[in-house]
């Protein structure tokens, strides 16, 4: 009996090259949003040392040159966050974009794997049937021959 091959198997093999591609992809934006948190969660912290900073020194008694300092940079790490949180925003949607490549290209996959499976299972079903029909015909032809002896 001949083996069920499937023409397609070279695109088949390409569609699963792309959703592993897709999903790469989709990693390494993910990478560069846990960056993105990080740094925000550091510059956070920076911020709230420096707030307390501010803070202790105004209590003591501060200068009026160094409280500017305070204050500027303060107001930079503010700046810094906003910066941060309009690059999170662009990662995010980037990441939508790479989360719908992904599925179209899986969609892709699997409608080739769901073929080949229909195809292979038709193949099976037919090969099933010409054995049928080849025993058919052997039982056909010995019940001849015992008539005729």
């Amino acid at each position: 009996m001949k083996r069920f091959v499937f023409r397609m198997e070279a695109l088949l093999r390409y569609r699963h090259f792309q959703v592993q591609e897709a999903l790469q992809s989709l990693l390494a934006v993910q990478r560069l949003l846990e960056e993105c948190e990080a740094s925000m969660q550091a510059l956070k912290e920076d911020q709230e040392a420096g707030g307390l900073a501010l803070e202790r020194e105004t209590m003591e008694g501060i200068s009026g040159e160094r409280f500017r300092i305070h204050t500027e940079y303060l107001a930079d790490m503010v700046i810094r966050m906003e910066k941060l949180e309009d690059r999170k925003k662009r990662i995010l949607y980037r990441i939508r974009e790479k989360q719908k490549a992904l599925d179209k290209a899986r969609m892709a996959e699997k409608a080739l794997e769901n073929l080949k499976e229909r195809r292979s299972e038709e193949y099976r079903q037919e090969m099933d049937l010409l054995q049928q029909k080849e025993a058919d015909d052997m039982i056909s032809i010995r019940k001849v021959r015992e008539d005729r002896s």
